[in-house]
C-alpha cells in the first residue's frame, strides 16, 4: 500500500504537502479561519484552541450547507460543500501536534474526500519510494 511506504520521517513533509493541496483543491484558502491557520501553521508550528474551534465551527457550517444543499436537489452546491467540510477536517487532523502514524491515515483519508483519490496518490507519491 502506497500509504505504508512512507517513511516515518517523511510524514511531516508529507502532511504539509497534503494540507497544501487540499487547500489549493477545494479553495478553503478564501476562509479567513484558513487564512489564520496557515499564518499560525507556518509561524509555531501549532494552532491555539480558540482558532482550531473556529476551524471546526466552518467545517460544521459546510456540512450544514451540503446537507441544505441536499434538501433543495442540489448536487453541485451538495459537492463543494461535502469537498469543503471533508478538507476543513482534514486540515484540523493534519495540525495536531504530535500526529500519529493513525492519524496521518486519517488525514490522508479526509484528504482523498475531499479533492479526489489521485491528487491524494500523487501527492503521497512523492515521499512514497519506487
Amino acid at each position: 500500500m502506497l500509504l505504508d511506504r512512507i517513511a516515518d520521517a517523511d510524514v511531516a513533509a508529507c502532511t504539509n504537502l497534503l494540507i497544501i493541496t487540499v487547500i489549493d483543491g477545494t479553495g478553503v484558502d478564501d476562509l479567513a479561519e484558513v487564512r489564520d491557520m496557515l499564518g499560525q501553521w507556518r509561524t509555531h508550528g501549532a494552532l491555539p484552541t480558540g482558532l482550531r474551534i473556529e476551524l471546526d465551527a466552518a467545517r460544521i457550517r459546510a456540512e450544514f450547507t451540503a446537507h441544505t444543499c441536499r434538501q433543495n436537489n442540489d448536487p453541485d452546491g451538495q459537492h463543494t460543500a461535502f469537498a469543503r467540510a471533508r478538507a476543513l477536517d482534514c486540515l484540523l487532523r493534519a495540525t495536531m501536534p504530535g500526529l500519529s502514524r493513525e492519524a496521518f491515515t486519517d488525514v490522508v483519508y479526509e484528504a482523498a474526500a475531499a479533492i479526489g483519490k489521485d491528487a491524494v496518490i500523487a501527492a503521497l507519491a512523492e515521499y512514497a519510494p519506487g
